[in-house]
């Protein structure tokens, strides 16, 4: 038994294990055969711990670069990891999550995010560290403010830093994964008056925004959610749903009706650095910015 970079037939086993939680369609075979040429998988590299030639455990590690005030950072986020329930309780999942690290630890990449779709604690004993991370969401009201936004064909543009100290940066060569990953027809709108954009997707009602270039600060507050709900009616949906991205280090106290910790996909980061991290103290307090469309 042992953990590695995955080969061909190994990634085809783990594709198809995730079917019946992570299913691209009902039939196992389209299933895996989407997975297989799926932008979003593709861009990760696939580690899985092997067993007698059978997968019993895998996980997707994507690239990103992490920025900061001392500059940027390689990083890693990983993705569906997986253990078939045949071979769960043996401490599979653990120790390919080490075991990645310390792959790109040997090549100089020490610092690791994921978001924890399971109790947090499970990771934290691995070394990584829930981080603030907000969501909005809410019902729209009948009759509200309308603004006039133009939709253009769907292509993800860049949001930029807005003044974050820590976040995510966007490179050039994931525009294609942004739109792609998505596996539905994104809305791209823009007022044409102030040139602020709109990246979402609509899903049976409700307006989900992936990325804008809109301040999501609390001077700026009502001004965002005039321009979301007009692009949300516009589109024929009754809500809407985001990740709150701003650099203030949490949301004003009089906006924790709409903007309230995030309750699932747990941001966390682990640092191969340990507690000298120079990151540590102040990223353990505010986070770091991170939009809908890169989430792994």
């Amino acid at each position: 038994m042992g953990c590695k970079l995955a080969n061909k037939d190994e990634i085809r086993q783990a594709f198809a294990q995730v079917h019946p939680i992570w299913s691209h369609d009902p039939d196992a075979a389209v299933h895996l055969q989407k997975r297989l040429v799926s932008v979003q998988h593709l861009r990760a590299t696939w580690f899985v711990t092997e067993d007698a030639g059978q997968v019993v455990c895998s996980l997707g590690a994507y690239p990103f670069r992490l920025f900061g005030p001392d500059g940027d950072r390689p990083a890693r986020a990983f993705g569906a990891v997986f253990t078939p329930e045949a071979h769960r309780g043996h401490g599979h999942a653990a120790k390919l999550i080490r075991w990645v690290c310390d792959y790109y630890a040997a090549q100089g990449e020490l610092d690791f995010i994921l978001y924890s779709d399971i109790d947090p604690a499970y990771y934290q004993k691995l070394g990584f560290q829930g981080l603030p991370s907000y969501e909005w969401s809410w019902d729209l009201a009948q009759g509200g403010a309308h603004h006039e936004l133009t939709v253009f064909p769907a292509r993800p543009l860049d949001p930029g830093a807005q003044g974050f100290r820590y976040g995510i940066r966007r490179q050039s060569e994931e525009a294609r994964w942004v739109q792609g990953k998505q596996n539905t027809a994104l809305r791209l709108s823009r007022c044409l008056q102030t040139g602020n954009w709109l990246l979402s997707r609509q899903d049976h009602g409700t307006y989900t925004l992936l990325e804008t270039n809109l301040s999501q600060t609390a001077d700026h507050w009502s001004e965002f959610v005039r321009l979301v709900e007009s692009d949300a009616r516009q589109a024929g949906c009754q809500r809407v749903k985001g990740w709150w991205v701003s650099p203030e280090p949490e949301p004003a106290s009089h906006l924790r009706h709409q903007i309230q910790p995030r309750r699932e996909e747990i941001l966390m980061w682990a640092s191969g650095r340990g507690d000298h991290d120079p990151w540590r103290q102040d990223i353990s307090l505010q986070g770091f910015r991170a939009h809908l469309s890169e989430h792994v």
